[in-house]
């Protein structure tokens, strides 16, 4: 989706409720075929050609255990931690309360990111978003709390 206005943060959004994170969900069915797609194109199947269903990945995700990492840019509200895309927006509570998974390593954008790295933008389905156009920040996050682990 296209940009169609881009101000400085600030203007729509509070800066004081920008944070970064680590989103932690439980991976569906989907999610695990998609990852080991990722992992090595043509292993679902490989699988299925063993002699496995591919109701196999659907019992995993209901199972549980495994999950997804993801770290982001999330803007506090009262509704929780919305995560901005390019189509759009997702919102989640944090806790896992909503099925959505639980933020982890939460901080504040700014011991990351100067403020002129982060705009805000208004899509053509009229939603505002963050946005940032330095991946350098973001990655230095990542290196702090989720690959030193």
């Amino acid at each position: 989706m296209n940009i169609i206005e881009v101000n400085p943060i600030g203007t729509k959004f509070d800066k004081n409720n920008v944070f970064l994170g680590t989103l932690i969900s439980p991976m569906t069915g989907n999610d695990i075929k998609e990852f080991c797609e990722q992992k090595k194109p043509g292993s679902v199947e490989e699988i299925v050609a063993e002699g496995f269903s591919e109701s196999l990945f659907d019992k995993l995700g209901e199972i549980g255990g495994m999950e997804s990492e993801e770290f982001d840019i999330f803007y506090k509200t009262e509704e929780g931690y919305t995560r901005y895309f390019n189509d759009g927006s997702d919102t989640c509570r944090g806790d896992g309360t909503d099925g959505k998974g639980i933020i982890q390593n939460l901080v504040s954008a700014w011991d990351y990111f100067n403020e002129d790295d982060i705009e805000e933008c208004l899509l053509e389905n009229n939603e505002w978003i963050l946005g940032c156009h330095r991946a350098e920040p973001l990655d230095k996050y990542n290196e702090d709390y989720n690959l030193s682990k």
